[in-house]
């Protein structure tokens, strides 16, 4: 047995050396930093070396098992003896080992691979972008925004020489623009807790007391803000309901009284925050936004306003959740991970959404994944097939939202299930962070006269957010996915439009390799046996350079092979369906097992 490891070690290991030299040896590389380029190299070896790993193994198999059975039988009939049966358990034993490192290249490390060299394309991707758009900002006189850039781009290659001038040239930059201001740039910090604000964490009762609070001190804006919070989160029986009825409108009145004693431009900034505020309560966010934000940008002084910071910061909190910015999705297209993602969403009540996606971008944001989509759309059809109606958008953004979010009868006129946790929001409209004249809607077309009201910013989809990442990952198609993805996939792939045979073969036929490869090496050992090496026949070094035609042969047995196990798990799903088609595809390799075993022990000494 040692024997035959030494010799399926030293082919693997030779054929690994020559993948290296033909991958490092490689002059075709896609634009990336110098740090990357031996790493990049490596990846590619491995992969080129793995795609080959089955046929290497299974053909120095082969091969060592012919060497290996030189060894010297007393008897000239070995059928089903006592050394046969050892014979046969040192090719089980190692068909095992083979298989299991087979397997491993084909599910595990070329998967591993793959995602390594497609993650450093992508950093060296984003690196660069990081370092053209910090240059711009350079160019701009903005060097604190160059900066952020720079800090980005060194997480991405900490050591990289060019990412380390441009940060210091940065904060040269800076320190000259900053002597060049007035020092005293500080400005209030103010909270930012909008979903606390709205109520979530406070009580009415602390609502009223922070009402009084800022009423006690003049701040008669803020004063009505926390009442009318308060008025929103009561109940109607609540005994605080009509005391925040009446702060609130005292604060108001205040409000209106405080006009006429400002001077003309306290009053016009006066008449621009009521303006915004105003927005704000109702429900316009983003006009309260612009409002603001043209306020802050005016001058140093309104961006210090503490009205002006603490209304900007609402509004825009407020607006995040109906729309994104623009400059989010910038660079986005440049780092997809993923391309041509579609599905269905087939209801209970027979209607359909067909949903496609051109590229997918996700992004850890703030302890959360977002997924930035490029070329968004969605068509849905009544339970008779005509179409109802459909939208389209360029670019749209996705991020979970709890099911708790809605009542029982948004849930149900969503068509939202109760045993989903979370379910996919997107936004669908991106506006500019500093002019309302740049807002980007999605294009929506129905079959029957709607009004405007019905063209929402955002969309709910009625599926549980965890599915998104397994209907992404099936954009690979049901052989190359994650194996993982495909075993939760397979069973409700027709759930979501895609063909359940297809995906059952594939996730039958990949579980079921290593079962494929074992027997594929019990029949090659009995060809082994009948080709053995003869008894006083040295092992020539030269017969290594025979190995690569070996391997091709078996390469090309393996491609007929695989096709030939394809075809017979869809007989089988033709015959017993997709969910108990596995029981007799195991009974037919168990079968073949069988033969195998019987076939070798049957072998005699001639």
């Amino acid at each position: 047995m040692k024997k035959l490891f030494h010799i399926i070690i030293i082919y693997a290991l030779f054929v690994f050396f020559i993948c290296f030299a033909v991958g490092f040896s490689s002059e075709k590389l896609p634009v990336m930093v110098s740090e990357s380029v031996i790493k990049y190299k490596f990846f590619k070896s491995m992969l080129l070396f793995l795609k080959f790993v089955p046929a290497i193994l299974v053909s120095a198999f082969l091969v060592g098992v012919s060497i290996s059975f030189k060894l010297p039988v007393t008897k000239n009939s070995l059928r089903f003896s006592s050394q046969i049966y050892k014979f046969y358990r040192v090719v089980v034993s190692t068909a095992l080992i083979v298989t299991a490192f087979v397997s491993l290249a084909s599910e595990t490390g070329y998967a591993f691979f793959s995602q390594k060299q497609q993650l450093l394309e992508n950093e060296n991707h984003v690196f660069f972008e990081y370092m053209d758009v910090g240059r711009d900002y350079l160019k701009l006189g903005q060097p604190k925004i160059a900066m952020e850039y720079a800090d980005r781009a060194l997480k991405i290659f900490p050591n990289n020489k060019t990412a380390v001038s441009f940060l210091k040239e940065s904060e040269q930059e800076q320190e000259k623009l900053a002597k060049s201001l007035d020092s005293n740039t500080e400005t209030e910090t103010v909270a930012n807790g909008e979903r606390t604000e709205q109520g979530h964490e406070y009580t009415v009762y602390e609502l009223l007391q922070k009402a009084k609070e800022a009423g006690s001190r003049g701040q008669w804006l803020n004063a009505h803000y926390y009442a009318q919070l308060a008025v929103n989160l009561a109940d109607p029986k609540d005994t605080n309901m009509q005391l925040a009825k009446e702060t609130a409108a005292h604060a108001w009145n205040r409000l209106l009284e405080s006009k006429s004693h400002r001077a003309d431009t306290e009053q016009n900034l006066f008449q621009r925050k009521l303006a915004g505020y105003n927005a704000l309560l109702n429900g316009d966010s983003l006009k309260a936004y612009y409002i603001f934000h043209e306020m802050s940008a005016e001058s140093r002084s309104n961006a210090k306003d503490p009205d002006v910071q603490r209304y900007l910061a609402i509004s825009r909190e407020r607006l995040e959740s109906q729309y994104f910015f623009l400059d989010e999705t910038k660079y986005t297209d440049r780092f997809e991970l993923l391309n041509n993602v579609y599905f269905k969403l087939i209801h209970d009540d027979g209607t359909i959404d067909v949903i496609f996606i051109g590229g997918v971008t996700p992004v850890k944001a703030g302890g959360k994944m977002i997924e930035y989509f490029h070329n968004f759309s969605m068509y849905s059809f009544s339970s008779a097939g005509k179409f109802t109606g459909s939208v389209s958008v360029l670019n749209a953004k996705m991020s979970a939202l709890p099911v708790d979010y809605f009542d029982p009868a948004t849930r149900r006129s969503l068509k939202i299930k109760d045993n989903f946790k979370y379910v996919p929001y997107i936004l669908l409209t991106s506006v500019d962070k500093n002019s309302p004249e740049r807002i980007n809607k999605p294009k929506y077309d129905f079959a029957d006269a709607r009004s405007d009201n019905e063209t929402a910013p955002a969309l709910v989809l009625a599926m549980p957010y965890s599915d998104f990442s397994i209907l992404a990952d099936a954009s690979f198609g049901p052989e190359k996915m994650n194996l993982g993805s495909l075993l939760k996939l397979a069973p409700k792939a027709a759930r979501y439009g895609y063909s359940g045979e297809v995906f059952t073969e594939a996730m039958m036929k990949r579980v079921l390799y290593p079962f494929f490869i074992l027997i594929i090496l019990l029949f090659i050992a009995s060809f082994s046996w009948n080709n053995r090496v003869g008894e006083s026949q040295l092992f020539k070094f030269k017969w290594i350079f025979f190995f690569p035609v070996v391997t091709g042969v078996v390469y090309l047995l393996l491609l007929l092979l695989s096709y030939i196990a394809s075809l017979l798990n869809y007989f089988f799903i033709g015959l017993a369906g997709r969910n108990f088609a596995l029981f007799p595809v195991l009974v037919t390799y168990g079968i073949l097992f069988i033969i195998a075993s019987v076939l070798f022990l049957s072998r005699r000494n001639q």
